[in-house]
């Protein structure tokens, strides 16, 4: 049996009101290592005073941990500092774009499930954080795609999902077994689901750029909606290989539709999901 890794991570506006993302990149073993060789050159090559051991979004956004470097005013004078990080950010996004990896991203607009989830009928599907909505949908669309683009291969290849650890771990590892439990058509191919600590594990940490890069992405398509199309908006910023779904009211209230009563009980992780999210798919995810 084949493994495809899918590795997750999430982001969100510091005040959490606008945006919350749940993005990462799927591709084999070979594909990984591939692309972790050249990930952790790269950082390698910041090697003043020492190497960058890792990718952080926020780090890099802010120039804290291990890009505090960039901050030093006698070494980058501003705004140099801010350049010199955004240019390791983008050299390992070129890394990525260049792969044959597949990219998901998933984001809930906060305003939206907030105004929602104010009818009591929403309450009893979604819960008061959108984490595990995110995680999930993510999931659903990561299964999807392969149901879809390879038929043939279920029960011969199955996907393996790797999170980042953190106090947060345990709330997916019971999205991820309900699932299993309730959509046994797509249960073939949902593999393990394991966990590693984000600043060990590159594939991680490309979850975390991706999640970020489409957090701010989407935040800004939402103060800005005229002009270019969001496909070719982000397939100029992200490449081909990356897919984004943004969820707003409209499709919030299929959530609800879908799953307000399912054996007489409120369910979001019903056998209806993957119909749910074919809906979804067909409105919000571009074609390539």
């Amino acid at each position: 049996m084949g493994f495809l890794w899918t590795a997750l991570d999430e982001s969100s506006d510091r005040l959490q009101e606008k945006m919350f993302v749940v993005a990462g990149y799927l591709a084999r073993q070979d594909e990984w290592t591939e692309i972790e060789r050249q990930w952790m050159r790269r950082l390698g090559q910041e090697s003043d005073p020492e190497p960058i051991r890792y990718f952080s979004t926020s780090e890099c956004m802010y120039l804290t941990g291990e890009f505090k470097r960039f901050s030093d005013p006698k070494r980058y004078p501003k705004p140099n500092g801010k350049i010199a990080a955004n240019s390791v950010r983008d050299d390992l996004m070129g890394i990525l774009r260049a792969s044959s990896t597949m990219g998901f991203a998933l984001g809930i607009n906060l305003k939206d499930y907030r105004a929602i989830r104010k009818s009591a009928r929403a309450r009893k599907v979604l819960l008061a954080s959108p984490y595990e909505l995110a995680y999930m949908m993510t999931m659903m669309v990561v299964v999807g795609t392969c149901e879809d683009q390879m038929p043939e291969r279920s029960g011969i290849e199955t996907i393996a999902f790797l999170c980042d650890e953190h106090d947060r771990s345990g709330n997916i590892k019971a999205v991820y077994d309900r699932l299993k439990d309730n959509n046994p058509e797509s249960a073939p191919w949902m593999g393990t689901l394991t966990y590693r600590d984000n600043k060990k594990s590159p594939a991680i940490q490309a979850a975390d750029l991706l999640a970020g890069h489409c957090k701010e992405f989407l935040i800004k398509s939402l103060e800005d909606s005229c002009g270019e199309s969001l496909t070719d908006k982000y397939k100029s910023l992200f490449g081909r290989n990356v897919g984004i779904v943004g969820m707003d009211k409209r499709s919030l209230e299929l959530v609800v539709n879908a799953n307000s009563m399912i054996d007489a009980k409120p369910s979001i992780y019903s056998t209806r999901q993957m119909g749910l999210f074919k809906d979804l798919a067909n409105v919000r995810v571009p074609k390539s």
